[in-house]
C-alpha cells in the first residue's frame, strides 16, 4: 500500500504528550532514546505491553510525527524544532498541526473535512465527518477508527466549541494567528503530499485544513503565494443530503 493510503494517525494524543516528544526531539534524541522515555511517562495513562498495545501503538504515531518522521518530512521537521523555543502555545499547537498534516495524509484529509463543513455549514459532527472521509479512504473499520482518533485529538487541543445542539461543535471562538514564521511552515507542510495546486490566498483566509488558525496580512505576506494541497480536492466535496 503506497505510504499515502496509510492511515497512520489511529491514537487519541494529547497536547502535552506532542510538547514532550518535541521537546526530545529538539534536544536531538535519537528514536531508541526517545521510545522508551515515552513508554515510561505514558505509563500512569495508558495501558498495553509491548509495541502492540494501546500504550506502544500511542508512542509510534507520537515519535513518527517528531522523532522517526518520513525522511519527505526532515527538512520541515528541523525548521519546525528551530520555532519551537521562541514561540508561545499557539505556535506549537500550529507546529503540531504542521508536522501531523506532513507526517499523516489521513490526518490531513480529515481536518480538510472538519474545516471545510465548518466553513460551509458554520457547525460540525463527527459522523458527517466520518462519512465524507469514509468516501475517500474507502469503508473500512480502521478507517472509521482513525476518524474518531482524529476527531477526539483535536477537540481536546481545543480548537473546537461546542454548539447549542448535543453533538455539534462549531470553530473555535477568536482563531489564534500563529507567528509569520510558524505560518509559512504550516504551508509548506500542505505541499508535503500535494497532488494538485491550490488556489492563491485572499483575504487572509486559509485553507480547510488550517482550520484553527487565522491569519493577518502581516503575516499572510510570509506565506508563500501558491499552496499545494491534496486533500483539497473533488473526493472531499459536501455529501449529498448535507448543507452547504
Amino acid at each position: 500500500m503506497s505510504e499515502r493510503r496509510v492511515i497512520g494517525f489511529d491514537r487519541e494524543l494529547r497536547l502535552e504528550w506532542l510538547d514532550g516528544v518535541a521537546s526530545r526531539a529538539a534536544a536531538g534524541d535519537a528514536p531508541e532514546v526517545v521510545r522508551p522515555w515515552l513508554d515510561e511517562h505514558l505509563a500512569d495513562v495508558l495501558g498495553g505491553k509491548g509495541r502492540s498495545g494501546n500504550r506502544g501503538k500511542t508512542v509510534t504515531v507520537l515519535t513518527r510525527i517528531w522523532v522517526n518522521v518520513p525522511p519527505r518530512c526532515l527538512p520541515l521537521r528541523n525548521k519546525a524544532v528551530g520555532l519551537l523555543g521562541a514561540g508561545d502555545a499557539t505556535d506549537r499547537l500550529a507546529l503540531h498541526w504542521a508536522m501531523a498534516s506532513a507526517v499523516y495524509p489521513f490526518f490531513a484529509d480529515v481536518v480538510t473535512v472538519m474545516g471545510r463543513l465548518l466553513a460551509l455549514q458554520g457547525e460540525v459532527e463527527r459522523q458527517a465527518v466520518i462519512r465524507r472521509v469514509v468516501e475517500a479512504w474507502g469503508d473500512r473499520p480502521a478507517v472509521s477508527r482513525g476518524c474518531r482518533a482524529v476527531w477526539h485529538s483535536v477537540k481536546g487541543w481545543g480548537v473546537l466549541d461546542e454548539a447549542s445542539k448535543r453533538g455539534l461543535y462549531t470553530r473555535r471562538s477568536g482563531l489564534p494567528k500563529p507567528s509569520p514564521s510558524v505560518l509559512e511552515l504550516l504551508f509548506e507542510a500542505l505541499t508535503i503530499n500535494a497532488e494538485r495546486p491550490q488556489a492563491p490566498l485572499r483575504d487572509a483566509v486559509l485553507p480547510p485544513g488550517l482550520f484553527p488558525f487565522s491569519a493577518s496580512v502581516s503575516s499572510r505576506a510570509a506565506a508563500p503565494p501558491l499552496v499545494t494541497a491534496r486533500t483539497i480536492r473533488a473526493g472531499l466535496a459536501p455529501a449529498a443530503g448535507e448543507h452547504r
